[in-house]
């Protein structure tokens, strides 16, 4: 509401110093509430400050996301007849989210990964903002999914897919050690968000939309490219990282960088070329067009 308030003051002419000023506004107002009710509790008390500032960030971003898709599923079920709203919600929710974390893990790792001590030690607050993000809607997001319609295989791979996922990069929030790395990983968000488009397009009922067809190729497209290429590649950087600057890189981190990290990435390529399958199906079904009508 105040986000549409400030585009009718402007007329739309924003200025992002305006929307910088506001969002931050609202996150230290956000946070310091949150604080002052954490500090009646003894545990948090006693946290150290970098435990403090993940914890409360932490709250922000969960109630974020709780309150985005109570707002969408709200609008879906006043607004429209859907077979299942809680999937069109996540569904919608997933187009904006997906686009936020894709140009947060592109901006990082084009900026670092040209440099060893970056790669391995640089920690900025894009890193950190797509880090905590990715863990914090994964921890959301697999609870929730018991109220979509899905299949309980499907329900499984992917809550262990978060699950794998949200701890290595958890692993970066918490040590502050190849967030560029994780980063890199989560270029892999793009195709997300071309199936989250074709998922919300099928909600509604846009099968045979054009968009449809060109969200397909597109997912097909960016599953090689940010799925199938981009999960060896990030092997192949860090096998050469650590074998030829072992003292710079391995010596300095601990187990969770040295094989969590490495064994998240080869069971994410496993799992991409597993879901690579019916991906493909899906697109040659979109390359041979609707099927003919049989003349007598």
């Amino acid at each position: 509401y105040s986000f549409c308030t400030l585009l009718r003051t402007t007329k739309m002419e924003l200025d992002m110093e305006i929307v910088k000023t506001w969002a931050t506004s609202a996150w230290v107002t956000t946070e310091g509430i949150i604080v002052s009710y954490l500090e009646k509790v003894d545990h948090f008390n006693a946290m150290t400050e970098q435990h403090r500032e993940i914890a409360v960030e932490g709250i922000i971003l969960m109630l974020a996301i709780i309150v985005a898709h109570a707002a969408i599923y709200l609008f879906l079920r006043s607004a429209f007849t859907l077979d299942d709203y809680f999937s069109s919600t996540d569904n919608v929710f997933c187009i904006p989210f997906t686009l936020w974390l894709s140009y947060l893990a592109i901006h990082e790792s084009y900026y670092c990964m040209d440099d060893l001590d970056s790669r391995w030690f640089s920690y900025t607050w894009k890193m950190k903002a797509f880090l905590w993000s990715y863990v914090i809607r994964s921890i959301f997001h697999i609870p929730y999914m018991f109220l979509c319609k899905m299949k309980n295989k499907t329900r499984l791979l992917m809550a262990f897919h978060h699950i794998i996922s949200a701890i290595s990069y958890f692993g970066g929030v918490y040590y502050n050690h190849m967030s560029c790395y994780g980063c890199l990983d989560g270029v892999c968000e793009i195709s997300t968000f071309f199936l989250s488009m074709i998922c919300f397009l099928r909600d509604f009922d846009m099968r045979d939309s054009m968009l449809h067809s060109l969200s397909g190729v597109c997912l097909f497209l960016s599953y090689i490219f940010f799925r199938l290429i981009l999960f060896p590649y990030w092997l192949l950087m860090f096998y050469r990282d650590v074998t030829e600057h072992t003292a710079l890189t391995w010596d300095k981190v601990g187990l969770i960088q040295r094989y969590v990290y490495p064994a998240t990435n080869v069971i994410l390529l496993y799992l991409s070329a597993m879901w690579m399958i019916p991906i493909t199906k899906g697109m040659l079904k979109v390359l041979r067009g609707p099927p003919k009508e049989k003349t007598k």
